[in-house]
Order: C-alpha cells, then sequence, then structure tokens
C-alpha cells in the first residue's frame, strides 16, 4: 500500500497499530507493578547491555537517557519469519522495569514491509515480552501476528564502551 497521500485506509491501519501498541504497554506496566508489589524487587533495565530470546533472537540495548528513551537493534533468528541475521534499528521506553520496544524491519539490506512492537518488564533477570507484528498493507486487527518471548542478559557480550572498559 502506498501511504504518500495519506489515504483513510493508510490512517486507520496506522491508527490501529498505535492502539495496538499502547493498548500492550498499558498491560504490561501494570503487570510490572502488581509484581514488584508482590515481591519488593525495585530494579531496572540498564543501557550497554544484549538479552537473547528464547528462539535465539539478540536485542542489543544501546542507550537509555535520562528520560528513559531507549536505543539499540535487533537480530532476529526466529524460524519462518523473513529479515533474519542482520541488524534492525530499536527505539523505545524504559520506565524502571517497564520496557517497550519496536522495529521497523526496513535496513540498508532488506525491508519485510512490516513494524514489530514488545512490551513488557524486567524481572528475576528476565525480559518477559508481548509482541505484535503488523505489515504494510494490514486492513483488519485480526491479521496482526502476536507472541511473547523471554529474553535473558548475555553477560558475555561487549556492548558499548562501559562493558569494553569492564572487561580490560
Amino acid at each position: 500500500m502506498n501511504c504518500k497521500n495519506l489515504s483513510s485506509s493508510c490512517k486507520s491501519s496506522r491508527t490501529t497499530v498505535f492502539l495496538a501498541v499502547l493498548f500492550s504497554a498499558l498491560i504490561t506496566l501494570l503487570a510490572s507493578v502488581s509484581a514488584i508489589a508482590e515481591k519488593g524487587e525495585a530494579t531496572s533495565i540498564s543501557a550497554n547491555t544484549q538479552w537473547i530470546n528464547q528462539l535465539g533472537s539478540t536485542l542489543t540495548i544501546t542507550s537509555i537517557d535520562s528520560t528513559g528513551l531507549l536505543t539499540g537493534s535487533y537480530v532476529n533468528r526466529a524460524a519462518g519469519y523473513p529479515c533474519k541475521d542482520t541488524d534492525y534499528p530499536v527505539t523505545g521506553w524504559v520506565d524502571g522495569t517497564a520496557i517497550v520496544f519496536n522495529t521497523l524491519w526496513i535496513n540498508s539490506t532488506e525491508s519485510c514491509h512490516s513494524i514489530t512492537a514488545w512490551t513488557g518488564f524486567y524481572y528475576n533477570n528476565e525480559i518477559s515480552t508481548l509482541w505484535q507484528l503488523v505489515a504494510d498493507g494490514t486492513t483488519s486487527t485480526s491479521q496482526i501476528s502476536t507472541g511473547s518471548d523471554t529474553f535473558t542478559q548475555n553477560t558475555n557480550a561487549a556492548v558499548g564502551p562501559e562493558l569494553k572498559n569492564k572487561a580490560d
């Protein structure tokens, strides 16, 4: 679908994606607050870290600024999905243990004409997320793919200057 002229179906598709991501973020934030209240754990997600999910895909968090803005990259390694084994840019937000991040599946070598958003929380040394993937041209919320990922930190990865200095 060509969205240069911002047709009503294009606006509707973008609104649907925005509402789906917002809804997921609110649910995850509530779950995060509930989990922390139960266990009294008050930790947060750090910059210059790398996380691997159950399918071997890698989230690298390069930076988190003072407002919580997250930047990094994602390498997909999930079977059955295109756009694999190459970095895609990630943006998102961190607020204490709550996290939301997304990637537009376009880089210098390929485009999968889709966006994925993950919403989750950090607890017990893991980032637990729900994700939604929407493709360009989607016309119904029933066409949005959904799933979940659990990320564990890759403590052997040297990410950013802080970790490289610690390894020296």
